[in-house]
């Protein structure tokens, strides 16, 4: 995937998350993703689309950090994703949703409490273990 798009000004201060020179192979010298540049001014829902095989989910991959780029940039609340760890990392994680094309639903659990599995960063293990998730979070449940 090669791809230079700018859905906002050129100002990567400004942009809700902004992506720059990203690049990444599997493989060295067989890259999956090539210089791609991405502005992106303001939170929504955003759709990559595109053939079979043109690197979309690695892309979204490359996004949250399920796996680092080779190189490049990606920008999102002033924070360089590909240099943030750790703590830090995690934090801003729990910010970025990402729906995968082989959804795994937990059988057992309802399909608000499948969805809800996304705010586990934002509760307490017993909490969790409990599965007693925050009212403002399961308002109509």
């Amino acid at each position: 995937m090669s791809m230079s798009s700018s859905l906002s000004p050129q100002n990567s201060l400004h942009n809700y998350l902004s992506i720059r020179q990203l690049n990444h192979a599997y493989r060295a010298g067989k890259p999956i993703l090539k210089d791609i540049n991405i502005d992106i001014d303001q939170p929504g829902i955003v759709a990559i689309i595109g053939p079979s095989g043109t690197g979309k989910s690695t892309l979204l991959r490359c996004i949250n950090r399920l796996i680092t780029p080779t190189t490049g940039e990606i920008l999102f609340q002033h924070a360089d994703l590909v240099k943030v760890q750790g703590k830090a990392l995690r934090h801003l994680r729990r910010q970025i949703g990402m729906v995968f094309q082989e959804y795994n639903l937990v059988e057992r659990l309802s399909v608000i409490e499948n969805v809800l599995t996304g705010r586990l960063g934002y509760m307490n293990a017993w909490q969790a273990w409990r599965r007693k998730f925050l009212q403002e979070d399961s308002a109509g449940r």
